[in-house]
């Protein structure tokens, strides 16, 4: 397979070609990538493409600023994704991946290996389990007469459905004590029950236990006419599923009717299934799947299959959701000052160790006072909580974004350059710079004074990368705000 590396303007930049079944291919501004790219956002270790043996490529985004698109749609970072033939892959913002086959080459792929819905590491094993069953049936078919080939083909057909049922659990288990963040962990339970049952729609309600109601905390293939209509309708099974405990398996012509929407949903609506998702002897939430396939409709087999799928993503939910509230701001949203230090402690000596790149950027509000002396401390907490979203949208997973106190933001980028690190600062600021913001029924304009420090051989200790950072923040601020400022002498 042969891929093409082109900047804004298609410069081609770069051509290389991937072996099935090698190492891959690391791309990024580091001297060890084997593909080096002295470029603007260009992180040190960018992204590693990978062809395996049955030449099916993927990409794994290492330390991206701003994250890896495929084809316009974001991929989660560390994970590996599945790239086809004709695929464009935004490195940065001028910086684009062409994937395109080779002279002759043979696109045969398997089926299933060019599955973008499920853009994780998980799913290998899985596939790799059937693949193994289905080369194992056909060599045996291929060793016996004509007339036993059905019989075998039905035993291969029941043997990789519960193969299949197998591997899904094991992918679970391994997903769900692996992701860290609470909303990546409650899009992969949904995702990967859709997967297993071969449901077309689902959703997750966590139980609010400030305002006693359930909270759907995320949906999947599910539109806002849809909630209206069907979802009304089944709302009685979900409170029953609830209540009771105990999954619930229904058609539509069983199912708890609306008065509106009932005949619409019994002509849609197949079959609907909803688990109670505990922790011990307290319910702490449901899923809910349902199919509009005839073909695909839920049984007890199913039913026991999603119960140990529910049980696991249970605990992890309910841990996760502990650790989510220990270590999260409760206005911003984003990891509180506790948080930080502990991570500080821990990527500064990995850092000084590993003699790996860390970088810190400081973020303070310019003239806030104002804001709130003005327009009222409720529309200052306001002003807070939009730009903690700002932040957490903007950055790679595995930074750390913090509230570092009153109007003050953190942002520790692990692996990360002066250089990466002024073009994260820089990309921030013309973003706050240019966002609209609300305090009461007026438009405010707001902007931010920024600092940045990168450690050094001269820091000893963690403070010291905290302290040349607020330095750098207060320069920038006392030249007037609305700018990135660091301490070349002192980080170079």
């Amino acid at each position: 397979m042969k891929f093409l590396i082109k900047d804004q303007a298609g410069k081609q930049l770069y051509e290389g070609f991937l072996t099935p079944g090698s190492d891959g291919i690391k791309i990024g501004s580091s001297e060890t990538c084997d593909v080096i790219l002295k470029l603007l956002g260009i992180s040190e270790e960018h992204v590693r493409l990978q062809a395996g043996a049955d030449g099916q490529v993927f990409i794994q985004d290492l330390q991206t600023p701003f994250g890896t698109h495929v084809n316009g749609r974001k991929v989660q970072p560390g994970f590996i994704t599945p790239l086809q033939p004709g695929t464009i892959v935004q490195l940065s913002e001028n910086v684009f991946l062409h994937l395109e086959p080779s002279d002759g080459e043979n696109l045969d792929l398997p089926p299933s290996s060019l599955d973008n819905s499920m853009t994780t590491i998980f799913p290998f094993f899985l596939n790799k389990n059937e693949r193994f069953v289905r080369n194992l049936f056909s060599a045996l078919r291929s060793n016996m007469p004509a007339k036993f080939h059905e019989a075998v083909h039905a035993a291969e057909k029941e043997i990789t459905d519960k193969v299949r049922e197998l591997s899904a659990i094991l992918e679970v288990s391994y997903a769900l004590n692996t992701l860290s963040s609470f909303q990546k962990l409650l899009e992969y339970t949904l995702e990967m029950a859709m997967k297993v049952t071969g449901s077309d729609r689902g959703f997750i309600m966590l139980h609010n236990e400030e305002l006693d109601r359930l909270e759907t905390v995320i949906n999947r293939r599910i539109g806002s006419r849809e909630i209206e209509k069907d979802m009304l309708t089944t709302s009685g099974i979900v409170l029953r599923c609830f209540r009771s405990g105990k999954p619930i398996i229904e058609e539509p012509s069983r199912a708890d009717s609306g008065t509106h929407a009932g005949k619409s949903t019994e002509r849609v609506i197949r079959s609907i299934i909803v688990t109670p998702l505990r922790i011990q002897n307290t319910t702490i939430g449901v899923l809910y799947l349902d199919t509009k396939d005839p073909t695909k409709l839920f049984d007890e087999r199913t039913q026991d299959l999603l119960k140990v799928f529910a049980a696991q993503a249970s605990v992890a939910i309910h841990n996760a959701k502990l650790f989510h509230l220990a270590t999260t701001d409760g206005l911003t949203g984003v990891s509180n000052n506790k948080h930080f230090h502990q991570r500080l402690l821990e990527e500064f000596y990995r850092s000084i160790r590993h003699k790996k790149s860390l970088s810190l950027i400081m973020i303070d509000i310019d003239r806030f006072k104002h804001v709130n002396e003005v327009h009222g401390s409720n529309s200052g907490d306001q002003l807070l909580k939009r730009l903690g979203r700002i932040l957490k949208l903007a950055t790679r997973v595995h930074d750390l974004i913090a509230r570092f106190g009153g109007d003050e933001f953190a942002l520790l980028l692990p692996e990360t350059s002066l250089e990466g690190a002024l073009t994260v600062a820089e990309k921030l600021r013309h973003l706050v710079d240019t966002t609209s913001f609300r305090a009461g029924r007026k438009a405010v304009k707001v902007t931010t004074s920024i600092g940045i420090a990168t450690v050094n051989p001269y820091m000893t200790k963690p403070m010291d990368l905290v302290q040349a950072g607020d330095n750098a923040l207060t320069e920038a601020k006392n030249k007037g705000g609305n700018r990135v400022n660091w301490e070349k002498e002192k980080i170079k």
